[in-house]
C-alpha cells in the first residue's frame, strides 16, 4: 500500500499520535546529591503497541521538540492543569536515534512542586511509564498475523509524558540494570569476608567501579520487560563483572575442591581430582561435599555462574550439551535459594 501523505498544517485530531517509552533513573556525577533529578530510557520502541501502530525511530523528527526544550508533560497535550501550573515537570537534553528505538539520553526533572511531585512519584515505583505524543506525516499499513499494523514512517515528535497507562508493553521503567549493579556490590563485600587478598580485592573493586559507571551511564542495555533476564541475555559489561569476580575468588581459594565447580563430562584427571582445564563455573565454598548441596552455595559465585553460563567453551565436552546441564544444575541452586525472587 502507498504511504498515507498527512498534511502537517491541516492534520486533525486523528493525525495526533501516541507512543510510550521505558525510564531509568540514573546518578548524575554533577548533582551527587540528588540523584533522583536525572533519567535516561527508550523514547517509542519499535515495536507494535496494543493499538496497532508503530513509529519508525529513523523517521521521527526530534529537532522542534528540542528546540522547543525537550518538554516532558504531566499530561497529553495540555499546557496548563486546572490550577494553572505548568505541565511541563522535566526536559530531554539529549536523544539518540538506535535501531530498536528512539533513545532519551538523559532528562532532568523541574525544582517545582508539581515537578517534585511526579519526580517522587517515579523514585518509589507509583509511576512506572513513560508516553509520547506525536504528528503523524507519513502513514503505511501492514498486514500481521491477521491484524492490520500501522506504520508511521514519518513523524514530529511533539512531547513527552509520565503516565501509569502504557500502550506499549515495552514502556515499564527499566531498573534491572542498577538493581543488578547494586547486587554486584553486595557480591563484591562478600568476597571481601571470603578473604580474598587486600591488594586483589582493591584492584577488583575498582574495575568493578569503572564497569558499573559505564553500565549506568551510558545505558548498555535498557530493560524494558517486568520479566527477569534469560541466561546469556546480560550486559556485557556485567559478564565482565562475573568473570572478574570469578577469577578473584579462584584465586583466593586456589584448593576449591572437584564439587564446587561444574566439571565436563569425560574430564580427565591427576592423582585423582579434575585437572582445571575442565573445571568452570564455581559455586560452593570449600566447605562442599556434594555438588547437590545448597548449604554450601556462595551466592554472589552462583550469580556469576548463572551470568557467564552461555560463555563457557568446554575442553572437551561438546558446548551445547555442556551449557544446557549447566543450567539445569545451576537453575536447581538458585530455585532453592530464591535467587532471582529477590
Amino acid at each position: 500500500m502507498e504511504p498515507e501523505q498527512i498534511d502537517a498544517a491541516l492534520a486533525d485530531a486523528d493525525a495526533l499520535g501516541y507512543a510510550t517509552f521505558a525510564i531509568k533513573s540514573v546518578v548524575d556525577k554533577a548533582t551527587p546529591d540528588d540523584p533522583g533529578r536525572f533519567f535516561s530510557g527508550m523514547l517509542n520502541a519499535n515495536s507494535d503497541d496494543l493499538e496497532g501502530e508503530r513509529y519508525e525511530p529513523a523517521g521521527i523528527d526530534t529537532k522542534a521538540f528540542m528546540a522547543a526544550g525537550g518538554p516532558i508533560l504531566a499530561r497529553h497535550f495540555g499546557e496548563t492543569t486546572p490550577e494553572g501550573y505548568s505541565t511541563v515537570v522535566a526536559r530531554a537534553l539529549s536523544v539518540s536515534r538506535r535501531d530498536d528505538g528512539l533513545f532519551i539520553n538523559k532528562a532532568e526533572f523541574d525544582t517545582d512542586p508539581l515537578s517534585e511531585h511526579y519526580k517522587g512519584k517515579v523514585q518509589r515505583g507509583f509511576i512506572k511509564c513513560m508516553s509520547a505524543g506525536f504528528l503523524r506525516l507519513e502513514v503505511k499499513h501492514e498486514s500481521k498475523a491477521g491484524r492490520q499494523i500501522r506504520v508511521v514512517t514519518k513523524s514530529m515528535l511533539v512531547h513527552g509524558i509520565l503516565t501509569s497507562q502504557p500502550v506499549n508493553r515495552q514502556s515499564l521503567i527499566g531498573r534491572k540494570s542498577l538493581e543488578r549493579v547494586e547486587q554486584l556490590a553486595r557480591d563484591l563485600e562478600a568476597l571481601k569476608i571470603a578473604s580474598v587478598p587486600a591488594e586483589q580485592f582493591k584492584t577488583l573493586s575498582e574495575s568493578i567501579g569503572r564497569i558499573s559507571e559505564q553500565l549506568q551511564d551510558l545505558s548498555l542495555k535498557a530493560d524494558r520487560t517486568p520479566e527477569p533476564l534469560a541466561i546469556g541475555e546480560y550486559d556485557p559489561a556485567m559478564l565482565a563483572i562475573a568473570e572478574m569476580t570469578e577469577e578473584a575468588y579462584k584465586a583466593a581459594h586456589p584448593e576449591l575442591p572437584d564439587a564446587a565447580f561444574i566439571i565436563e563430562q569425560g574430564a580427565e584427571r591427576e592423582n585423582g581430582k579434575v585437572l582445571r582445564k575442565y573445571r568452570h563455573l564455581p559455586h560452593h565454598t570449600s566447605a562442599v561435599k556434594s555438588p547437590t548441596e545448597h548449604t554450601s552455595v556462595n551466592k554472589a559465585l552462583l550469580r556469576n555462574a548463572l551470568a557467564r553460563c552461555n560463555q563457557v567453551t568446554p575442553a572437551k565436552e561438546d558446548a551445547a550439551g555442556f551449557r544446557a546441564r549447566a543450567q539445569r544444575h545451576l537453575r536447581a541452586h538458585a530455585n532453592a535459594l530464591g535467587i532471582g525472587k529477590e
